[in-house]
């Protein structure tokens, strides 16, 4: 009787363990899946010298139906957002809002010359081409998601979130460098360019939008 009453005990602790460990639902969930938006390993080399990334989200959840959305790039100098742009914007045509309960595009950023350029593509349309110079120039950048070990992220529909970061590598001391320690760190995406001293880096921030009236 014993055994069985401490058995009970442990697997009651357990139980509350995993509640706080879980991770609280959110309103309007919707559900992100990043994957290498290429398949062919040449391909992949030529992409790699040429500075290429280029990433396939998915995205699936009821909250998306009838929803139109919207992607900026935001630039980060000295730790200050310095310029934000509109890399798309779905509320310009009745074309662009969200069918059903999916959605899919790849990002697109290729690094030259000292320039950026990122675009937003998919099988019907693309984005507008942004470009932004980088400072300085002779640093890799590189595009970074903020899935970490993850293979999804949920995020609610009613609020803006980012997508990417495209950022050099934070430099330590000895003379190495790390994107990932930037990218997978719990800091705050607006505060990534104080914490590790980044001169310059970048975030592509989506928000959904409910339908245009004027449409119905």
């Amino acid at each position: 009787m014993k055994s069985i009453l401490l058995a009970m005990l442990f697997l009651s602790a357990c139980m509350q363990v995993l509640a706080v460990d879980e991770q609280p639902s959110v309103a309007n969930p919707v559900k992100i899946q990043i994957s290498n938006g290429v398949q062919d390993e040449s391909l992949k080399y030529l992409m790699r010298f040429e500075n290429i990334f280029m990433n396939q989200i998915d995205f699936e959840g009821e909250a998306l139906r009838g929803k139109q959305y919207q992607l900026f790039a935001k630039e980060f100098v000295a730790g200050k957002l310095i310029r934000t742009e509109t890399l798309f914007d779905g509320t310009e045509a009745e074309f662009f809002r969200i069918q059903d309960e999916k959605l899919s595009f790849r990002m697109l950023c290729k690094t030259q010359g000292g320039k950026l350029r990122t675009q937003m593509a998919t099988p019907k349309f693309s984005s507008k081409r942004l470009e932004f110079a980088l400072q300085p120039s002779e640093m890799d950048y590189v595009l970074k998601d903020f899935f970490g070990s993850k293979s999804t992220m949920t995020v609610s529909a009613d609020k803006p979130f980012y997508l990417y970061t495209i950022i050099p590598p934070t430099m330590h001391a000895d003379g190495n460098g790390s994107y990932c320690e930037v990218a997978q760190s719990d800091v705050p995406a607006e505060d990534l360019g104080r914490k590790f001293g980044l001169p310059q880096y970048f975030l592509i921030e989506m928000r959904f939008v409910p339908k245009r009236i004027d449409w119905q």
